[in-house]
């Protein structure tokens, strides 16, 4: 995977997961969220 695609994916992903914290504002993220949904985290390559 190029350095551009991971960037371009990492921004996506960012920005999905900025949507899922407006959501998830009003109440606790599931015991399974795992590491997406933390705010500080860097884009992080999926687990799978």
């Amino acid at each position: 995977m190029s350095a551009a695609n991971r960037g371009r994916a990492g921004a996506t992903r960012k920005r999905a997961r900025d949507d899922e914290d407006t959501l998830l504002s009003s109440s606790p993220p599931p015991p399974a969220h795992g590491n997406f949904g933390i705010p500080s985290s860097p884009p992080l390559m999926p687990a799978g």
